[in-house]
Order: structure tokens, then C-alpha cells, then sequence
């Protein structure tokens, strides 16, 4: 029932991140029609100088480093082409203990089978969450006993369950590496943590883009 609350919970605020991000998209391509006619106007009363020419801007793409990744890799580029590159969401050492898909439910339950709709990863007490990826904090939201958090990446969606004392607030920018929140130990002694990764509403599987 609790795994049910919070599943139903990380599809409420995705479908609210979505909308929110539908409607901004639909504001800024507004004001920018609005401001692309007004400079048009201005364009065509201003006088120009023979020969003159606009400034170049040089843009330098930054480098993300996460200190703790194998190999101290750097990261470059979206999000899609770090894909089997990006660290693990989970600090410290850390097996995967749930994999992605239907899972087996509780013995003496029958075949009722579970989806995480991530995986999960098991660390030592005290781990904490980390982002796998510079993005924006759209989403820091309590259910239960545990928090989550979702970070945006362009189309790109990273959801880190099973959290406690939350470092971040919505809207902050993060980096590789940045800590999240501690993962929570829930009462059979167990800290895991439950990562998904989404493109937009779609579910990935996040094995195949993590360097674990």
C-alpha cells in the first residue's frame, strides 16, 4: 500500500511538472513573437552604418565534474549522450537490490507483482542522494513516512525516492554530484533508495545509464 501511495504520488507531480512546463513553454514562445515583432519595428526605423556588424558571442560549453564517479569522469554534453555514464545516484558503496519492471510481491501474497517503475539501490546507513546530472529541482514533495525529489534534464526527468532531511529547494540548479537529501533506513534497518529516470511521462529503465 505505501509503495501504491508513493508511485501514485511521483505520477501526480510528473503530470503537474509537465503542465507547468507545457504552459511556460507556451509563455516564453509568446513573449518571444511579441519581442521579435517590436525589434522588427525598431529595425526597420533605425539607420545602420555601412559595414557595421553585431558582436559575436562565444558560447563555452561547461563541464560537469563529479569528483566520485568511476574513473573521475567528466561529463559533457545533454543528458541523453551521458547515457552508461552517469554516476550512481546513491553515495558510498551500494548493490541493486530491486530491479526495473514487475517485480515479485510479498511471499503469501499470491501473484501480485510489483513495479517500482525504477530501481532500487541499497548503500550503508548514512548514504545520501545525489543528482546524476546538472538540472533544476522541480519537484521536493513529502508522502508518507519518506520524501522525493525530481530533477529536470532538458526532456529528461531523475526521481529520487525514499529521502530524509532534504538539502534542496524547487527551483535550485544542481550539479553532478550535488547532494540531494539522505536516503532514509526504514525499520527492518535497510537505507535504499529508489531512482527512476523518465523522458517526460515514459518510464526508463535506469541500469543501462548508470556507470555502477
Amino acid at each position: 500500500k505505501e509503495l501504491n501511495n508513493l508511485n501514485a504520488a511521483i505520477e501526480r507531480e510528473i503530470e503537474r511538472e509537465i503542465e507547468a512546463r507545457r504552459r511556460a513553454e507556451l509563455a516564453a514562445a509568446k513573449k518571444k513573437k511579441t519581442t521579435t515583432a517590436q525589434k522588427s519595428n525598431k529595425t526597420n526605423t533605425k539607420t545602420t552604418t555601412a559595414g557595421e556588424s553585431a558582436p559575436k558571442v562565444q558560447r563555452r560549453e561547461k563541464e560537469v565534474v563529479n569528483p566520485n564517479s568511476k574513473g573521475m569522469q567528466k561529463l559533457t554534453g545533454s543528458f541523453q549522450q551521458n547515457k552508461g555514464r552517469l554516476p550512481s545516484p546513491i553515495t558510498g558503496p551500494c548493490m541493486v537490490v530491486g530491479s526495473f519492471g514487475p517485480q515479485r510481491g510479498v511471499e503469501g501474497k499470491g501473484n501480485v507483482r510489483i513495479d517500482y517503475g525504477g530501481i532500487t539501490l541499497q548503500g550503508e546507513r548514512g548514504a545520501k542522494a545525489r543528482a546524476v546530472f546538472k538540472g533544476i529541482v522541480t519537484s521536493v514533495v513529502r508522502a508518507g513516512d519518506f520524501a522525493f525529489v525530481i530533477v529536470r534534464h532538458g526532456k529528461y526527468l531523475t526521481v529520487y525516492c525514499k529521502l530524509q532531511n532534504i538539502k534542496v529547494s524547487q527551483g535550485d540548479e544542481v550539479d553532478t554530484g550535488d547532494i540531494l537529501a539522505e536516503v532514509a533506513t526504514d525499520v527492518s534497518g535497510a537505507t535504499t533508495l529508489l531512482f527512476q529516470i523518465r523522458n517526460e511521462k515514459e518510464k526508463l529503465n535506469p541500469r543501462p545509464w548508470l556507470n555502477l
